[in-house]
């Protein structure tokens, strides 16, 4: 896929950088990713909602790539891939990558859920960092569902190890969990915000430290849907539509 990266939209201004950035995402030492992964996470998504229309092309480029990385690296792109799947866009933005095409949360969620498969055959990464945050990513999706509960029912069934059963079957639990609370978001908003709470305390963690974790949004209450408001406002005043 062919991207013209300097006509996406980023928070800052274009997309020019993402491609460079990328690439220090996947090769760079601890340092460099670290930067990186922020850098991406502050041009696209932060706070919770999907800021610009390069989120769903970032996604679609990390995972052209994320078989060549390593370790680490390869744990923060899905880390990143994992932030991009579980945040909402503001609405009336319509952004096409390949041939999906729909509003911008849709088409965001798609491109990361529609790699299902990468994240399956991961749960089984000798490395250990990499099976955690594979989980993770599998663990929010929703589209996707049945086949996020049916890769970690079956890694469940087929290791050995007891810790990583017990690690496997929480991660069902918060599949089931994040589906019937994302549900009930659109009545009241708060059960979602605890859940990404409790879930950016697990990150932090010692077993989880390799993560960076998420910018998530504030506790929902007036100023923070006023606040959604105004980004919603500014990002389609950002894509030249109308306010």
């Amino acid at each position: 896929m062919t991207v013209d990266w300097q006509r996406l939209r980023t928070w800052s201004g274009n997309g020019a950088r993402l491609p460079e950035v990328i690439r220090r995402l996947g090769a760079g030492d601890e340092s460099a990713r670290q930067r990186a992964y922020r850098f991406l996470v502050g041009e696209t998504v932060s706070d919770g909602t999907v800021l610009s229309e390069a989120a769903p092309y970032v996604a679609a480029e990390v995972l052209g790539v994320l078989g060549d990385w390593a370790g680490p690296n390869l744990a923060l792109g899905l880390a990143l891939l994992g932030d991009v799947d579980r945040a909402e866009a503001v609405p009336g933005l319509t952004v096409a990558v390949g041939t999906v095409r729909g509003d911008l949360q849709s088409v965001a969620r798609r491109v990361v859920e529609d790699a299902h498969p990468v994240y399956a055959g991961l749960l089984d990464h000798p490395d250990p960092e990499v099976r955690v945050a594979a989980r993770e990513v599998l663990s929010g999706f929703t589209l996707r569902r049945d086949d996020a509960e049916r890769a970690l029912r079956e890694a469940a069934e087929r290791t050995d190890d007891a810790e990583e059963r017990a690690a496997l079957r929480t991660a069902l639990r918060d599949l089931d969990e994040w589906n019937v609370l994302s549900r009930a978001e659109s009545v009241e908003p708060g059960p979602v915000a605890s859940l990404r709470k409790e879930r950016i305390d697990r990150r932090r963690r010692p077993s989880h430290g390799y993560l960076s974790p998420p910018v998530t949004r504030p506790r929902p209450g007036p100023l923070w849907r006023t606040r959604h408001r105004l980004v919603g406002v500014l990002t389609r005043w950002m894509h030249g539509r109308p306010c």
